[in-house]
């Protein structure tokens, strides 16, 4: 538990650092609700692309391609997933090995943990994740803010 809580200590003290001018590319864009014009985007996108999705009560769009077999990964779980991550226009920011990728949930955005959690070990979801969920209205590399992200995500494993 000790860990635990130093392990938030150093993750707060690292976002204070990173909204200083110590060079990491995190902006701040004036604060708006964006909760409506990200539901309108995730509805347009999946009405364009003709796909189904399910909303949860954090507003969180998703659709679980294949549950998987194995155990559900708990909130504080360390996961191995491979995943694709792209804005809602197609450009794709990120994709994980085909081995996957380590991590705890309490490490990612909640929209991502939160899709992750739906999933049985070999599971796969696609996620539609509204900004308040993701970086909210901080750009940080090339995600700008307040940016609808789209998750493909495979479960490997849950542990190590």
């Amino acid at each position: 538990m000790r860990l635990k809580k130093l392990f938030y200590l150093l993750m707060i003290s690292f976002t204070f650092a990173c909204s200083s001018n110590s060079g990491v590319e995190i902006e701040e864009e004036p604060s708006s609700d964006y909760d409506a014009i990200n539901e309108q985007e995730i509805l347009d996108y999946l009405a364009d692309n003709n796909l189904t999705a399910t909303k949860s009560a954090s507003g969180l769009y998703y659709h679980i391609e294949d549950e998987g077999t194995g155990d559900f990964p708990n909130a504080d779980a360390s996961v191995v997933v491979w995943y694709k991550m792209e804005l809602i226009d197609g450009t794709v920011i990120e994709e994980a090995p085909t081995d996957g990728f380590i991590f705890g949930l309490w490490q990612v955005i909640p929209g991502f943990a939160e899709a992750v959690r739906y999933l049985r070990e070999g599971g796969t979801i696609n996620a539609y994740v509204p900004s308040k969920l993701g970086y909210g209205d901080m750009s940080y590399r090339s995600i700008p803010a307040n940016a609808v992200l789209i998750f493909k995500i495979k479960l490997l494993r849950v542990g190590n």
